[in-house]
């Protein structure tokens, strides 16, 4: 099976009042986090799209991205980006891969996690083509498969098990603050306030913890 974007997946502009709901949304926001999601969906726009299935008559329903429609409603958006797509099962696993996509872009990802998903998709007909949709390029695809696939007593290196000497550690999990201004005049000043102390290379984490003494 290919899942391939193209006409039984593509990225469409949907109007608001032809989407309905599905009666058996799991997905729980706390009212604060979507307060905030409605603050930035207000800002910045709608960025991501929703994930629908078509149903009958024209109409379609959310398999991924309830809150952010209602948050659309809610600031009196006509239509929303969409990607649709024919079967349910493949909304599904389309869904999983581009919530790997955004929390990639996020900094909180748990690696051996999205490899079992990518490792799963795989096993289920996914080709390379659908799969880098997770952010991904191929050849870390592989890496990310490989690690859950591979026998835990496969000797990796001909020294009983033991890895190369030279392999290098993975590199650290980077970790995300986030920050809302309330006009884009104050984020420009935050942002050079924190280069000028970030001094040489300029990275907005170094020249915080420096403003925090930290460094």
């Amino acid at each position: 099976m290919k899942i391939a974007l193209g006409p039984e997946t593509h990225v469409v502009d949907v109007r608001l009042d032809t989407i309905d709901e599905a009666p058996d949304n799991p997905n729980v926001m706390e009212p604060e986090m979507y307060v905030r999601l409605v603050e930035a969906i207000r800002r910045f726009g709608f960025l991501q799209p929703v994930l629908l299935k078509e149903t009958e008559n024209d109409r379609f329903e959310i398999v991924d991205g309830h809150h952010r429609i209602r948050a659309a409603r809610e600031l009196e958006y006509e239509f929303v980006s969409a990607v649709v797509v024919d079967q349910e099962d493949d909304a599904h696993a389309l869904a999983e891969v581009l919530r790997v996509g955004m929390n990639k872009l996020r900094g909180e990802l748990d690696l051996s996690g999205v490899g079992r998903i990518l490792a799963d998709l795989e096993k289920n007909g996914w080709a390379m083509d659908d799969l880098v949709l997770s952010g991904f390029n191929e050849s870390e695809i592989n890496d990310l498969i490989d690690t859950v696939t591979r026998d835990p007593g496969e000797d990796l290196s001909g020294m009983g098990g033991a890895p190369p000497p030279d392999l290098d550690p993975p590199p650290p999990r980077p970790f995300l603050i986030e920050i809302l201004f309330s006009s884009r005049e104050e984020y420009q000043q935050a942002r050079k306030g924190l280069r000028r102390a970030a001094g040489k290379g300029n990275e907005l984490s170094v020249g915080l913890l420096r403003l925090l003494g930290e460094q």
